[in-house]
Protein backbone atom coordinates (compact mmCIF):
# COMPACT_ATOMS: atom_id res chain seq x y z
CA UNK A 1 0.00 0.00 0.00
CA UNK A 2 1.83 3.07 -0.97
CA UNK A 3 1.67 5.68 2.09
CA UNK A 4 -0.19 8.78 2.25
CA UNK A 5 -1.77 7.99 -0.92
CA UNK A 6 -4.36 10.06 -1.99
CA UNK A 7 -2.55 13.23 -1.99
CA UNK A 8 0.43 13.11 -4.11
CA UNK A 9 2.86 16.11 -3.81
CA UNK A 10 6.33 16.34 -5.06
CA UNK A 11 9.04 18.56 -2.65
CA UNK A 12 11.95 20.72 -3.93
CA UNK A 13 13.53 23.35 -2.74
CA UNK A 14 12.22 25.82 -4.79
CA UNK A 15 8.58 24.80 -3.67
CA UNK A 16 9.68 24.16 -0.11
CA UNK A 17 11.30 28.25 -0.42
CA UNK A 18 7.98 29.15 -2.07
CA UNK A 19 5.78 27.68 0.59
CA UNK A 20 8.01 29.27 3.34
CA UNK A 21 6.63 26.85 6.48
CA UNK A 22 9.13 24.22 6.28
CA UNK A 23 6.42 21.61 5.89
CA UNK A 24 5.76 21.65 2.03
CA UNK A 25 1.76 22.65 2.75
CA UNK A 26 0.25 25.56 2.39
CA UNK A 27 -0.68 27.74 4.55
CA UNK A 28 -4.03 28.34 3.67
CA UNK A 29 -4.99 24.45 3.59
CA UNK A 30 -4.17 21.10 5.47
CA UNK A 31 -2.86 19.97 1.93
CA UNK A 32 -0.04 20.48 0.29
CA UNK A 33 0.78 23.42 -1.61
CA UNK A 34 0.19 24.20 -5.42
CA UNK A 35 -2.01 21.40 -5.54
CA UNK A 36 -5.50 23.16 -5.24
CA UNK A 37 -6.20 26.03 -7.24
CA UNK A 38 -4.44 28.84 -5.18
CA UNK A 39 -8.02 31.11 -5.23
CA UNK A 40 -10.99 28.50 -6.82
CA UNK A 41 -13.22 31.12 -8.85
CA UNK A 42 -16.20 32.82 -6.88
CA UNK A 43 -14.65 31.46 -3.99
CA UNK A 44 -14.64 35.04 -2.16
CA UNK A 45 -17.74 36.10 -3.87
CA UNK A 46 -19.26 38.71 -1.45
CA UNK A 47 -22.89 36.99 -1.39
CA UNK A 48 -21.96 33.21 -1.36
CA UNK A 49 -24.13 30.21 -2.13
CA UNK A 50 -23.29 26.37 -2.84
CA UNK A 51 -24.29 27.07 -6.66
CA UNK A 52 -21.91 29.52 -7.03
CA UNK A 53 -19.44 27.44 -5.72
CA UNK A 54 -20.46 24.64 -8.23
CA UNK A 55 -20.80 27.21 -11.37
CA UNK A 56 -16.61 28.09 -10.06
CA UNK A 57 -15.40 24.51 -9.82
CA UNK A 58 -16.99 23.87 -13.53
CA UNK A 59 -15.12 27.13 -14.45
CA UNK A 60 -12.35 25.54 -12.84
CA UNK A 61 -12.39 21.62 -13.96
CA UNK A 62 -13.31 23.34 -17.48
CA UNK A 63 -14.28 20.24 -19.63
CA UNK A 64 -17.49 21.58 -21.00
CA UNK A 65 -20.88 19.56 -20.67
CA UNK A 66 -19.49 16.23 -19.90
CA UNK A 67 -18.38 14.68 -16.43
CA UNK A 68 -15.18 14.04 -15.51
CA UNK A 69 -13.52 10.77 -13.97
CA UNK A 70 -9.81 10.54 -13.12
CA UNK A 71 -8.66 11.31 -17.05
CA UNK A 72 -11.36 10.52 -19.05
CA UNK A 73 -14.58 12.60 -20.04
CA UNK A 74 -17.79 10.60 -19.71
CA UNK A 75 -21.53 12.45 -21.43
CA UNK A 76 -23.73 10.64 -18.68
CA UNK A 77 -26.91 13.23 -19.82
CA UNK A 78 -28.48 9.78 -21.29
CA UNK A 79 -28.19 8.17 -17.65
CA UNK A 80 -29.19 10.60 -15.41
CA UNK A 81 -33.20 9.61 -15.15
CA UNK A 82 -31.73 6.00 -14.47
CA UNK A 83 -28.98 6.86 -11.83
CA UNK A 84 -29.94 4.66 -9.05
CA UNK A 85 -28.52 7.76 -6.68
CA UNK A 86 -31.21 10.41 -8.14
CA UNK A 87 -31.15 12.50 -10.80
CA UNK A 88 -29.70 15.61 -8.47
CA UNK A 89 -26.85 14.26 -8.22
CA UNK A 90 -25.97 13.75 -11.96
CA UNK A 91 -27.73 17.25 -12.85
CA UNK A 92 -26.27 19.52 -10.34
CA UNK A 93 -22.18 18.23 -11.30
CA UNK A 94 -22.69 18.05 -15.36
CA UNK A 95 -19.49 20.41 -16.38
CA UNK A 96 -17.02 19.11 -13.54
CA UNK A 97 -14.54 16.61 -11.71
CA UNK A 98 -16.72 14.52 -10.28
CA UNK A 99 -13.49 11.87 -9.30
CA UNK A 100 -13.96 12.28 -5.43
CA UNK A 101 -18.28 12.25 -5.42
CA UNK A 102 -17.65 8.96 -7.63
CA UNK A 103 -15.32 6.87 -6.06
CA UNK A 104 -16.61 7.98 -2.61
CA UNK A 105 -20.32 7.31 -3.44
CA UNK A 106 -19.60 3.88 -5.08
CA UNK A 107 -18.18 1.06 -2.97
CA UNK A 108 -19.12 -1.65 -5.40
CA UNK A 109 -18.20 -2.16 -8.05
CA UNK A 110 -21.57 -1.77 -10.26
CA UNK A 111 -20.94 1.74 -11.35
CA UNK A 112 -17.53 1.13 -12.56
CA UNK A 113 -18.63 -1.61 -14.74
CA UNK A 114 -21.02 0.85 -16.41
CA UNK A 115 -19.49 3.65 -16.95
CA UNK A 116 -17.40 3.03 -20.11
CA UNK A 117 -20.62 2.61 -21.99
CA UNK A 118 -21.10 6.58 -21.53
CA UNK A 119 -17.12 7.17 -22.36
CA UNK A 120 -16.28 10.12 -24.72
CA UNK A 121 -12.23 10.72 -24.54
CA UNK A 122 -9.40 10.90 -22.53
CA UNK A 123 -8.11 14.08 -21.18
CA UNK A 124 -4.42 15.16 -20.14
CA UNK A 125 -4.90 18.36 -18.77
CA UNK A 126 -4.00 17.17 -14.90
CA UNK A 127 -7.07 17.94 -12.05
CA UNK A 128 -7.63 20.72 -9.82
CA UNK A 129 -7.04 18.15 -6.85
CA UNK A 130 -4.55 16.08 -5.16
CA UNK A 131 -6.15 13.12 -4.94
CA UNK A 132 -5.18 10.35 -6.74
CA UNK A 133 -6.74 6.93 -6.09
CA UNK A 134 -3.94 4.77 -7.22
CA UNK A 135 -5.42 1.21 -6.88
CA UNK A 136 -3.35 -0.32 -4.51
CA UNK A 137 -3.43 2.68 -2.64
CA UNK A 138 -4.84 3.52 1.23
CA UNK A 139 -8.23 4.55 0.02
CA UNK A 140 -9.37 1.61 -2.49
CA UNK A 141 -7.80 -1.04 -0.34
CA UNK A 142 -10.26 0.13 2.25
CA UNK A 143 -12.99 0.19 0.01
CA UNK A 144 -11.96 -3.38 -1.04
CA UNK A 145 -12.02 -4.16 2.63
CA UNK A 146 -15.15 -2.32 3.53
CA UNK A 147 -17.15 -3.73 0.27
CA UNK A 148 -18.19 -7.02 1.52
CA UNK A 149 -19.25 -5.60 5.15
CA UNK A 150 -21.48 -3.77 3.36
CA UNK A 151 -22.96 -6.32 0.99
CA UNK A 152 -24.08 -7.94 4.79
CA UNK A 153 -25.58 -5.06 6.48
CA UNK A 154 -26.94 -2.73 3.76
CA UNK A 155 -26.15 0.78 2.74
CA UNK A 156 -29.34 2.50 3.50
CA UNK A 157 -30.69 3.64 7.32
CA UNK A 158 -32.60 0.85 9.22
CA UNK A 159 -35.92 0.40 10.21
CA UNK A 160 -34.79 2.58 13.77
CA UNK A 161 -33.42 5.47 12.09
CA UNK A 162 -36.11 5.87 10.00
CA UNK A 163 -38.93 5.70 12.75
CA UNK A 164 -36.26 7.78 15.02
CA UNK A 165 -36.72 10.46 11.71
CA UNK A 166 -40.62 10.43 11.64
CA UNK A 167 -41.10 10.26 15.14
CA UNK A 168 -39.32 13.66 15.44
CA UNK A 169 -41.44 15.24 11.93
CA UNK A 170 -44.66 13.80 14.11
CA UNK A 171 -43.53 15.10 16.98
CA UNK A 172 -42.41 17.99 15.83
CA UNK A 173 -45.87 18.83 14.35
CA UNK A 174 -47.80 18.02 16.90
CA UNK A 175 -46.00 20.53 19.50
CA UNK A 176 -46.26 23.20 16.86
CA UNK A 177 -49.84 22.90 15.78
CA UNK A 178 -50.65 22.53 20.08
CA UNK A 179 -48.56 25.24 20.68
CA UNK A 180 -50.43 27.73 18.17
CA UNK A 181 -53.82 26.70 18.97
CA UNK A 182 -53.17 27.04 22.57
CA UNK A 183 -51.21 29.23 22.35
CA UNK A 184 -48.33 27.88 24.20
CA UNK A 185 -44.58 29.38 24.59
CA UNK A 186 -43.77 26.10 26.05
CA UNK A 187 -44.92 24.16 23.40
CA UNK A 188 -43.59 26.53 20.85
CA UNK A 189 -40.11 26.40 22.17
CA UNK A 190 -40.11 22.59 22.37
CA UNK A 191 -41.14 22.55 18.88
CA UNK A 192 -38.39 24.54 17.79
CA UNK A 193 -36.09 22.01 19.49
CA UNK A 194 -37.41 19.16 18.16
CA UNK A 195 -37.25 20.87 14.69
CA UNK A 196 -33.53 21.16 15.47
CA UNK A 197 -33.23 17.51 15.90
CA UNK A 198 -35.33 16.68 12.48
CA UNK A 199 -33.46 18.81 10.83
CA UNK A 200 -29.85 17.37 11.81
CA UNK A 201 -31.44 13.64 11.34
CA UNK A 202 -32.25 14.76 7.79
CA UNK A 203 -28.94 15.25 7.49
CA UNK A 204 -28.63 11.58 6.92
CA UNK A 205 -30.74 11.08 4.09
CA UNK A 206 -29.32 13.97 1.87
CA UNK A 207 -26.57 11.79 1.78
CA UNK A 208 -28.58 8.89 0.17
CA UNK A 209 -30.07 8.72 -2.61
CA UNK A 210 -33.28 10.80 -3.91
CA UNK A 211 -36.17 9.89 -0.89
CA UNK A 212 -38.78 12.23 0.64
CA UNK A 213 -37.13 12.36 4.10
CA UNK A 214 -34.24 14.64 2.57
CA UNK A 215 -36.80 17.30 2.59
CA UNK A 216 -37.62 17.60 5.99
CA UNK A 217 -34.42 20.06 6.70
CA UNK A 218 -36.50 22.13 4.39
CA UNK A 219 -39.06 22.72 7.18
CA UNK A 220 -36.06 25.03 8.58
CA UNK A 221 -35.05 28.52 6.29
CA UNK A 222 -32.04 25.71 5.23
CA UNK A 223 -31.88 23.89 1.25
CA UNK A 224 -31.42 20.24 1.52
CA UNK A 225 -30.80 20.90 -2.28
CA UNK A 226 -28.11 23.38 -1.54
CA UNK A 227 -26.89 20.92 1.24
CA UNK A 228 -26.03 18.72 -0.99
CA UNK A 229 -23.82 20.27 -3.01
CA UNK A 230 -22.16 22.87 -0.02
CA UNK A 231 -22.26 18.99 2.50
CA UNK A 232 -21.98 16.45 0.31
CA UNK A 233 -20.33 17.13 -2.99
CA UNK A 234 -17.75 20.22 -1.10
CA UNK A 235 -17.39 19.36 3.13
CA UNK A 236 -17.15 15.62 2.72
CA UNK A 237 -15.07 15.43 -0.30
CA UNK A 238 -12.48 18.40 0.47
CA UNK A 239 -12.59 18.83 4.08
CA UNK A 240 -11.13 22.01 5.80
CA UNK A 241 -9.32 22.88 2.02
CA UNK A 242 -9.87 26.23 0.09
CA UNK A 243 -12.29 24.01 -2.28
CA UNK A 244 -14.41 23.30 0.95
CA UNK A 245 -17.67 25.32 0.69
CA UNK A 246 -18.16 25.33 4.44
CA UNK A 247 -15.13 26.71 5.27
CA UNK A 248 -15.10 29.60 3.16
CA UNK A 249 -18.94 30.60 3.44
CA UNK A 250 -18.57 31.19 7.31
CA UNK A 251 -15.70 33.45 6.35
CA UNK A 252 -14.57 36.29 7.22
CA UNK A 253 -15.93 36.09 10.84
CA UNK A 254 -14.60 32.24 11.33
CA UNK A 255 -11.51 31.86 10.19
CA UNK A 256 -10.77 28.35 10.29
CA UNK A 257 -7.66 27.95 7.78
CA UNK A 258 -4.67 27.99 8.98
CA UNK A 259 -3.57 31.64 7.87
CA UNK A 260 -0.84 33.42 9.69
CA UNK A 261 -2.72 36.64 8.71
CA UNK A 262 -5.40 36.12 10.57
CA UNK A 263 -6.10 39.09 12.89
CA UNK A 264 -7.03 39.24 16.68
CA UNK A 265 -10.38 39.51 16.09
CA UNK A 266 -10.99 36.28 13.72
CA UNK A 267 -8.59 34.60 16.11
CA UNK A 268 -10.21 34.93 19.58
CA UNK A 269 -13.46 37.53 18.83
CA UNK A 270 -15.27 34.31 17.28
CA UNK A 271 -15.21 32.96 21.05
CA UNK A 272 -17.46 35.88 21.63
CA UNK A 273 -19.55 37.11 18.79
CA UNK A 274 -20.47 33.68 17.54
CA UNK A 275 -23.33 34.11 20.68
CA UNK A 276 -24.89 37.02 18.88
CA UNK A 277 -24.65 35.72 15.67
CA UNK A 278 -26.00 31.96 15.37
CA UNK A 279 -29.30 32.90 16.83
CA UNK A 280 -29.91 34.70 13.62
CA UNK A 281 -28.18 32.49 11.19
CA UNK A 282 -31.30 30.70 9.86
CA UNK A 283 -33.14 34.16 9.50
CA UNK A 284 -29.40 35.62 7.78
CA UNK A 285 -30.10 32.45 5.54
CA UNK A 286 -33.92 33.42 4.43
CA UNK A 287 -32.92 36.24 3.80
CA UNK A 288 -29.70 35.80 1.60
CA UNK A 289 -31.89 33.18 -0.29
CA UNK A 290 -34.79 35.80 -1.17
CA UNK A 291 -31.94 38.38 -2.53
CA UNK A 292 -30.48 35.41 -4.91
CA UNK A 293 -33.91 34.61 -5.82
CA UNK A 294 -34.17 38.05 -6.94
CA UNK A 295 -31.13 38.24 -8.72
CA UNK A 296 -31.71 35.25 -10.00
CA UNK A 297 -28.54 33.47 -8.92
CA UNK A 298 -30.35 30.51 -7.96
CA UNK A 299 -33.65 28.92 -8.76
CA UNK A 300 -37.03 28.99 -6.56
CA UNK A 301 -37.66 25.44 -5.81
CA UNK A 302 -40.89 23.37 -4.23
CA UNK A 303 -39.57 22.87 -1.13
CA UNK A 304 -38.32 26.43 -0.51
CA UNK A 305 -41.85 27.12 0.23
CA UNK A 306 -42.36 24.92 3.09
CA UNK A 307 -41.55 27.39 5.62
CA UNK A 308 -44.45 29.81 4.35
CA UNK A 309 -46.58 26.78 4.63
CA UNK A 310 -45.58 26.07 8.38
CA UNK A 311 -46.26 29.68 9.25
CA UNK A 312 -49.89 29.93 6.95
CA UNK A 313 -50.07 27.05 9.21
CA UNK A 314 -49.73 29.13 12.36
CA UNK A 315 -51.90 31.90 11.10
CA UNK A 316 -54.70 29.92 10.58
CA UNK A 317 -54.39 28.20 13.84
CA UNK A 318 -53.21 30.82 16.38
CA UNK A 319 -56.51 32.93 18.14
CA UNK A 320 -54.70 35.82 16.23
CA UNK A 321 -51.87 36.82 14.09
CA UNK A 322 -49.69 38.01 17.03
CA UNK A 323 -49.81 34.68 18.71
CA UNK A 324 -48.52 32.52 15.70
CA UNK A 325 -46.16 35.55 14.63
Amino acid sequence: MAPCEGVLHEETDSTREREGNGFGHDLNSSLPAGKFKDNPTDRDHPLKCSLKWMNGKRIDDDIGPYWRVHNKLYDLTDFIDRHPGGKTWLECTKGTDITEAFESSHISLAAERILPKYFVKDINTPRNSPYTFHENGFFRTLKGKVRPVLEKTGKGPDLRMILIQDGLLISFLTLACAGSLTPSYTLVILAGFILAMTSMCAHNFFHQKDNFRMYYFDLTFLSSYDWRISHGLSHHLFTNTRYDFEISVLEPFWEFLPRPEKKLLQRYGSYFYELLLIPIVLYLEALKRIILLIRKDVPLRSENFFPLIELVVMCLLAPTLGDAI
